[in-house]
């Protein structure tokens, strides 16, 4: 009788602590809701913005990113308008950053300069004002 009354306290204390440590439902909803909230944006989220405010026109060109020290990026010929994604980690990304000019790799001479930074995300080119506020507004 002694080893099960002991064994079903053992159990209580276990389910109470399980219970503790997973909080209350209300918790864990918010923590949901800011995992979504700081969901890590990607290039195509800002294409598909830019693109609800209806600012891209053209086709949509895959860029040479490396060239530039960049993760991936894509242009629209038509709207003067290359966008790139870096590393925040990257000496390239620092660079851009703080409104300096990158070497195009395999281009001596030839250099870039972001229009417009948001985040890790890079407005190069001559895109209209149109197209700047609009990226400059991407969340």
């Amino acid at each position: 009788m002694k080893k099960k009354l002991l064994m079903f306290f053992v159990l209580l204390a276990i389910s109470a602590g399980v219970v503790l440590a997973c909080g209350s439902g209300g918790d864990n909803e918010k923590g949901n809701d800011l995992k979504n909230q700081t969901q890590e944006k990607t290039l195509d989220d800002v294409e598909q913005f830019l693109k609800e405010k209806n600012v891209l026109s053209g086709e949509k060109t895959k860029t040479a990113a490396e060239m530039i020290g960049a993760i991936d990026g894509f242009k629209y010929l038509e709207s003067n308008t290359e966008i790139y994604v870096y590393d925040t980690d990257s000496e390239e990304y620092t660079k851009l950053s703080a409104g300096e000019e990158v070497p195009i790799k395999g281009m001596e001479g030839f250099f870039v300069k972001a229009v417009s930074v948001n985040g890790k995300f890079f407005l190069m080119g001559e895109p209209s004002q149109e197209i700047i506020d609009a990226f400059d507004s991407f969340q």
